[in-house]
């Protein structure tokens, strides 16, 4: 008995040392196939462009395609459970938001749980957002904007690049708090349509993602005139922040993130981790996001994860009693 004992345990630690080579193999070969990068909202917008500045660069180091599926609606939650029910082998991967953070508060019937139903790859970049008007509106400030909603309450829209509980509503609605104005949230599907429709007129102001609205500012198609973050934004250092005019303690900022589904190997999650950190690394990359209006901070997937968890308790602070749903 005791030699068929010792026998069994010796197939035992094989097998699992040929479970280990067999996974360090997959890592090492990773990836052989497609990978597949989910973008929660329309073409134009800051997931969008950081999926494919980062997704061709990936596509060029390991010879595989990174396709980009822009799948939106339902605020990000649709393209989100897409992750979520994904094989966790890597093959699928999805850009997030700020408002990934809120999802359990937004939609009270999501079927998951953001802490335990994804597995965080990495944070990419913190981005500012710019208050701004369309060029017909006679607003050059904060102060003027405040004016224009005070005397015409409800009539001047807000414009959300991706709909209800994203960081362009919520940046609405703090700023609607702080000054007592009331203004009408206009969602969209992207960052894209709503700066289009910010332009042609249709709606008067947004508080957009600085690598959404960037270009449209260098071209002079809208008027900025305030940044949302806690210091200038270096690439416009006359525009003052929305604290320094005359709104203290007013900051939010937007971030973008990448994950997969839950489960994923630890093994293929740091090769991931490392090649998009690589990436986010590269002059020329950096220099793009940087230009576009984002701050590259890529790092760790626990520190990703630490991330996502200090977020999640504070935005369920902001939304206790707010009355704020998507549903």
């Amino acid at each position: 008995m005791l030699r068929i004992s010792r026998a069994a345990v010796a197939l035992a630690l094989a097998a699992l040392c040929a479970t280990g080579v067999v996974a360090q193999g997959r890592a090492d070969d990773f990836p052989t196939k497609p990978i597949r990068w989910i973008v929660p909202f329309s073409p134009g917008g800051a997931t969008d462009i950081v999926a494919r500045v980062v997704g061709q660069k990936m596509q060029e180091a390991w010879g595989q395609p990174v396709v980009v599926e822009n799948k939106p609606g339902a605020g990000g939650t649709l393209a989100t459970e897409l992750i979520a029910r994904a094989a966790p082998d890597g093959y699928t991967i999805g850009g997030i938001s700020l408002n990934f953070t809120m999802y359990p508060f937004l939609y009270p019937s999501f079927p998951f749980n953001i802490q335990k139903d994804f597995t965080p790859i990495t944070l990419v970049a913190r981005i500012p957002s710019i208050l701004v008007v369309t060029p017909a509106m006679p607003v050059n400030s904060v102060e003027d904007l405040i004016r224009a909603a005070k005397a015409s309450p409800g009539k001047i829209g807000f414009a959300s690049g991706g709909g209800v509980g994203t960081g362009g509503h919520l940046a609405g609605e703090l700023f609607k708090k702080m000054t007592g104005v009331e203004m009408t949230h206009i969602p969209y599907k992207g960052g894209g349509p709503a700066t289009a429709d910010l332009i042609g007129g249709h709606v008067q102001t947004s508080f957009a993602t600085t690598t959404s609205i960037v270009e449209a500012i260098r071209a002079n198609k809208v008027r900025p005139i305030a940044v949302t973050s806690a210091t200038r934004f270096p690439l416009f250092p006359d525009l003052p922040t929305v604290a320094e005019s005359g709104v203290p303690g007013f900051v939010t900022e937007e971030m973008q993130g990448i994950i997969g589904p839950a489960g994923m190997p630890k093994p293929i999650v740091d090769k991931l981790n490392r090649e998009i950190v690589r990436i986010l690394n590269l002059p020329e990359v950096r220099d793009r996001l940087v230009n576009l209006g984002a701050t590259p901070v890529a790092g760790t997937p626990a520190e990703f994860a630490d991330y996502l968890r200090t977020e999640s308790a504070k935005w369920a602070e902001v939304f206790k009693g707010s009355g704020i749903t998507a549903e």
